[in-house]
């Protein structure tokens, strides 16, 4: 089967198996929910063209141990998507462009990264990050005039994450959600060329 289809008329809970997901070309998920287990091998989910209505809901879920997972390379969507790496040191690769507030992502127990790749400017103040220890950007070479990345992160994030530049030049920027002051030379993330705080 490589299209998926969920009547809008239907609003069913429907699990795949990792292996199962990533063979689709096409998911369209309607207002179902759709869930995803990853069997801790690597699971790219970058290819699958998916689409849903305003009430269906994509969740991906990690296994009991390390998961390696490619989010959905998409930009609009407007079901909500859940990440959620349970135990183990995950990895969740995920498109800037992808990055919004329908997405959240819970990394579980142990140390869990979340890798940035493509685009230029990445709003993570945006999503939710939950038990997400380090926050990684994966783009650019050093001659592209592409690799100039804008990052948006909330002070509240960076309180709590690590944070690691790419390659060129990289500018992050804070936002500031929460009342008082945070002192950015005490915090200074790797691989960023500048800093702002709004």
């Amino acid at each position: 089967i490589e299209e998926l289809v969920i009547d809008e008329a239907l609003a069913v809970s429907l699990s795949l198996s990792g292996d199962q997901a990533a063979g689709l070309s096409s998911l369209d998920a309607g207002n179902s929910a759709v869930h995803v287990h990853a069997s801790g091998s690597p699971l790219d989910l970058s290819p699958l063209d998916v689409e849903g209505a305003g009430d269906g809901t994509l969740a991906v879920h990690g296994s009991s141990g390390a998961d390696d997972i490619t989010g959905f390379d998409i930009d609009g969507l407007e079901s909500t998507i859940l990440y959620e790496g349970l135990a183990g040191d995950d990895v969740f690769h995920m498109a800037g462009s992808a990055v919004s507030s329908m997405v959240t992502i819970d990394g579980g127990a142990g140390t869990d990264v979340l890798a940035v790749t493509g685009g230029n400017t990445v709003y993570l103040d945006q999503a939710t990050l939950l038990n997400v220890e380090g926050l990684r950007f994966d783009y650019g070479t050093a001659s592209s005039s592409s690799s100039v990345t804008y990052a948006y992160v909330s002070d509240a994030q960076l309180a709590s994450l690590s944070i690691q530049g790419g390659v060129g030049q990289d500018r992050l920027g804070v936002v500031m959600q929460n009342a008082g002051a945070l002192d950015l030379n005490a915090k200074t993330p790797a691989g960023w060329d500048a800093r702002d705080q709004y």
